[in-house]
């Protein structure tokens, strides 16, 4: 496209000084006023056609832009989810309940403390570091605040701790309740 108007614009100025050289060899005036308007309808040509090639090229010029711009952001999209998969590869999954799977840490990663992924969150790229939400259940249930997911996990081994815990003697005394007089 823009060689095709830089070939024409060149052809454009030989044509317009071989009309010139024309021109200045003519003796009669009515062939110089003849070679002179088609010289003045070259040069009008030679200008549209310079014209439409500095067109072609602020076009491809943002074009070119454009695609630098998206190279970026591709590139760093690209090294978020190389960083996100070097991430996940301290974890594994692990079923820790019947139908629940969560992403533990790797048992080589000794120095981690024991805690859970949300699995929806990784399949949105995301690491979400699961919360204790319920620990006087049967079952442990872990929160993820990310996407407010609830997880039923292991059994809990403080469980029959408290639902065995004896209560206080009736020997020992009431607490005493003590209340203020009105001033």
């Amino acid at each position: 496209m823009v060689m095709d108007a830089i070939l024409g614009v060149a052809s454009g100025l030989k044509a317009t000084k071989d009309l010139a050289t024309s021109a200045i060899e003519l003796t009669t005036d009515t062939k110089v006023v003849d070679k002179l308007n088609q010289l003045v309808r070259q040069i009008a040509d030679v200008q549209s056609n310079l014209l439409t090639s500095q067109a072609q090229q602020a076009e491809l010029q943002q074009a070119k832009h454009d695609l630098e711009q998206k190279i970026r952001e591709l590139e760093l999209e690209l090294s978020q989810r190389n960083e996100f998969r070097a991430r996940l590869a301290r974890y594994h999954r692990k079923a820790v309940s019947p139908g629940c799977v969560l992403y533990a840490p790797a048992p080589d990663w000794t120095n981690e403390p024991e805690h859970y992924i949300c699995p929806n969150c990784v399949e949105r790229n995301k690491i979400s570091m699961l919360q204790l939400h319920a620990d006087n259940l049967r079952l442990m249930e872990y929160y993820c605040p990310s996407c407010e997911n609830i997880f039923k996990g292991e059994a809990n081994p403080h469980y029959e701790e408290r639902r065995t815990r004896v209560l206080p003697d009736a020997s020992f005394p009431a607490p005493k309740v003590i209340t203020r007089k009105p001033r």
